[in-house]
């Protein structure tokens, strides 16, 4: 009996421990995975679903979770989820147009190194023709173009770039050529013109030349006989890295409302379309205009160090004329337009790798050509004032006499001093101490250079920094397009480096020669020297008359830019007459660094009195001295 008392007990303790398991459900999720409860439904998970099922909340993730693998698909969902818990630790995708710095204007998040300086300069090859009429000579055809030039390490480091210039280069000489042609057959059919000769002229000023962005202004004038010449001016920015022109939409942040905004700065500029009622159609067709050379990516403009000009030839907008002449509408980095994505926020209108410049660059100016710069002496605030250097007057070889200059259209200097056949001019900014100077440099007679250094004060008044004789001429520049040594184009105008460009120097050590430096401009205007040596130019040789002493160095040694070596001159040699020497280093005071045929390095040291050495004449020790006139 109690053994049966005792099973029964057992059996009853065995269902009840059964009964407690099969009750004991938590509210956490199973670990088996296959039932879960939400709220107070239980869903069965271990089939497919016949319907998707919306969540009425997102759970809070207990950890982020790294996918093994990307999935194949994103199923969409079917209707937006606004989450109510804590957002998750990880960056989601976004699935709707990303706002300000994520997107369109991502770019004026980063930051962007100072531009690298790129040497490029401006060559001449012009071509003419004269009349038959021996009793009164004179031109009747002429053309010129100048091939852009860009220095040998540059051409190296920026392929793209050298040959798209190259190829700007073949087309400027094929259009010469076929003016050339074209007004050959214009004077024998028609003869000459009554007040000028048949010309065309292809010219470039130099913008900015760097890293980011190399910019010209193309000026192209031509005259075949009618009422008047024409001149029509372009801008040309080009990506150094793959050689493309930039396109409107490369550079511009906002190219939707540009076209009224170049519409109002050049009426606000020129005052075209506000003296009468029905110039309000010109206004609206120059607009329509605008807008579609914008669309096309077809506008003209030029990216300087400062801001972009916009290019209009005459003619070319609605309601303009011959007399108008070429428009610019140029716009400072300093403006900006207000975007809202995601928050309001004030961009620039030019994207902003375009408008990281170097803290001192350069620019071209144009004898007579008015320039706009920003802050030249007007508040930090992104205007433009005008700046122009101009001829006082004119000789009858068409030389000029006498420079002034003109900010805001006020003369603020003039001197009658500097004249000259040839001239090219740079306006140089340094951005660091808020200063700028005009460089002038000038040729005044086939021997003599002279460089001025004009500084621009903070009340606009125009002072010489400096006058250098016999000048530093920048022209660092040479371009082989041929075979022969004098095949060579050498820029007459160089957009170079304020902190170190090369320059070519007189030197009357061994007569008259050209030597070659590296200069740069102090922050007080100054041109100083920054190499210690100074190179020949190469082909210059000299031909012993008499047996000769000379000291030999060790040019490892000796060239590095550091103090003089001790004992460098531990060799002595005997030259006999007969032998040559080819200078190639001076010092530019007393010493100059030769090599002989069998590439030794010697020195000689020059007496203080021009033209000895060793109390010799040097016209009596070598041949193949030259003097100036």
């Amino acid at each position: 009996m109690k053994r049966i008392k005792y099973l029964l007990l057992t059996c009853l303790l065995i269902m009840a421990m059964a009964l407690s398991a099969c009750s004991g459900d938590s509210d956490e999720e199973e670990t088996s995975g296959r039932r879960r409860r939400n709220g107070n439904d239980t869903v069965d998970v271990t089939g497919t679903p016949t319907e998707e099922v919306t969540p009425t909340s997102e759970p809070s993730p207990t950890s982020e979770v790294t996918p093994t693998a990307e999935p194949t698909s994103t199923p969409a969902p079917t209707e937006e989820i606004t989450p109510t818990m804590t957002e998750p630790t990880f960056t989601p995708t976004p699935t709707e147009e990303p706002g300000i710095g994520t997107g369109k204007y991502a770019e004026e998040d980063l930051e962007y190194d100072k531009p690298e300086f790129i040497a490029i300069g401006i060559a001449e090859r012009s071509d003419e023709e004269w009349a038959e009429d021996t009793e009164n000579p004179h031109k009747v055809i002429e053309a010129s173009f100048n091939p852009v030039l860009i220095g040998a390490e540059d051409k190296v480091k920026y392929p793209a770039l050298a040959e798209a210039l190259e190829y700007q280069r073949s087309e400027d000489e094929r259009m010469i050529e076929d003016a050339m042609r074209n007004y050959r057959d214009m004077y024998t059919e028609y003869g000459e013109c009554e007040d000028l000769l048949y010309f065309e002229y292809d010219s470039y000023n130099v913008l900015r030349s760097d890293s980011y962005v190399v910019s010209l202004e193309n000026v192209n004038s031509s005259y075949a006989g009618g009422a008047h010449p024409y001149t029509a001016k372009k801008g040309i920015s080009i990506d150094p890295a793959t050689g493309d022109h930039l396109k409107i939409s490369d550079i511009c942040n906002d190219c939707d409302s540009l076209a009224e905004m170049i519409a109002y700065r050049l009426e606000a500029k020129y005052g075209l379309w506000s003296d009468r009622e029905e110039d309000s159609e010109f206004f609206d067709g120059a607009i329509s205009y605008i807008k579609e050379q914008i669309a096309k990516d077809r506008i003209s403009f030029a990216v300087g160090n400062e801001g972009v000009t916009f290019y209009f030839s005459p003619y070319e907008l609605d309601g303009t004329s011959y007399a108008d002449g070429n428009l610019t509408a140029t716009f400072s980095f300093y403006d900006t337009i207000l975007v809202d994505e995601g928050e309001p926020k004030l961009v620039g209108l030019f994207k902003k790798k375009y408008r990281t410049v170097p803290d001192k660059y350069m620019r071209t100016l144009s004898l007579g050509s008015v320039a706009e710069v920003r802050n030249l002496v007007s508040d930090d605030d992104g205007e433009f004032d005008t700046l122009c250097v101009s001829a006082l007057e004119y000789d009858e070889w068409g030389d000029f006499n006498g420079i002034g200059v003109q900010i805001n259209g006020e003369t603020v200097f003039k001197d009658e001093s500097i004249f000259g056949y040839e001239n090219d001019m740079y306006l140089y900014r340094n951005d660091i101490d808020e200063t700028s100077f005009i460089i002038i440099h000038l040729v005044q007679t086939s021997e003599d250079d002279e460089m001025y250094v004009l500084a621009i004060g903070e009340d606009g008044k125009v002072t010489v920094a400096q006058n250098e004789e016999y000048g530093i001429q920048p022209v660092s520049i040479v371009s082989r397009y041929g075979e022969e040594e004098w095949d060579s184009d050498y820029s007459h105008k160089t957009l170079f480096d304020p902190d170190g460009f090369l320059a070519y120097v007189r030197n009357d050590l061994l007569g008259t020669t050209f030597v070659t430096g590296t200069y740069y401009i102090t922050d007080e205007g100054a041109i100083a020297r920054k190499g210690k040596y100074l190179d020949y130019r190469n082909g210059f040789e000299l031909t012993l008359k008499q047996d000769f002493k000379a000291g030999m160095i060790d040019p490892d040694h000796m060239f590095n830019e550091d103090s003089d070596a001790p004992g460098e001159f531990d060799i002595e040699v005997e030259l006999k007459a007969g032998e040559k020497i080819y200078p190639k280093k001076t010092d530019g005071d007393r010493r100059v660094f030769f090599t002989t045929d069998n590439g030794e390095w010697g020195m000689i040291q020059m007496d203080e009195g021009f033209g000895y050495l060793n109390g010799t004449g040097i016209w009596d020790i070598f041949d193949g001295i030259n003097f100036a006139d």
